[in-house]
Parts: C-alpha cells; structure tokens; sequence
C-alpha cells in the first residue's frame, strides 16, 4: 500500500505482539488482541508516534484494563458496555469519596 500512495494510513493487524513492533516502519498504527496488550507495548508504540488499538474487548474487566492502559480504541462486540465502562471510568465520584472521607 505504501508504495502506492506513502499517505494512506495502514494499520498492521496481529494477534500475537511479539519484540519491538514500534519498530515496522510500514505500519502507521497497530491492532492487536486485547490479551497481548501490555503497558509496555502502548508506551513503545506511543513513543514512535503510532496509535494501538485492542481487540476484541467484550467485558467490562478488559474494557477498563484497555481504558486503564490508556490504548486508543477499543474493537467490541459490546458497544454499549464500552461506551459505559469509558464515561466511567473518565467520570469522578468525588461525592462518593467526599462523604467516605467524611465518615472517617
């Protein structure tokens, strides 16, 4: 595809993430099972200015270890789900905390 036309975006989809992929030059951005997703893995790819993306992502445990990771999208089957489990996890419960501090 690059040879085509170097400005299309490409994404390099894998299951398994194994060395430094940050370092395939083809690629634009990385989509990747969700269980191979470690913090490692979004740093280097962060760091060489590329985007990750996990899949599949269907429950609420890896929707917000996904979130927690900080990848930048999430490929589900549970759109909904996601959606809640982002606002969540993007939203303070600052009252909640306020009257847990208060009943000390």
């Amino acid at each position: 595809m690059k040879s085509c036309d170097s400005r299309i975006p490409t994404a390099y989809v894998m299951s398994i993430a194994y060395g430094d992929i940050s370092l395939l030059t083809a690629a634009d951005h990385f989509s990747i099972e969700a269980t191979s997703v470690t913090e490692k893995l979004v740093s280097d790819v962060h760091n060489a200015g590329k985007e990750l993306y996990a899949w599949t992502v269907n429950t609420e445990e890896n929707i917000r270890r996904m979130a927690a990771l900080n990848v930048d999208n999430i490929i589900t089957d549970d759109v909904s789900l996601a959606k809640e489990c982002i606002f969540l996890s993007k939203t303070s419960n600052a009252v909640e905390e306020y009257a847990k501090w208060l009943a000390r």
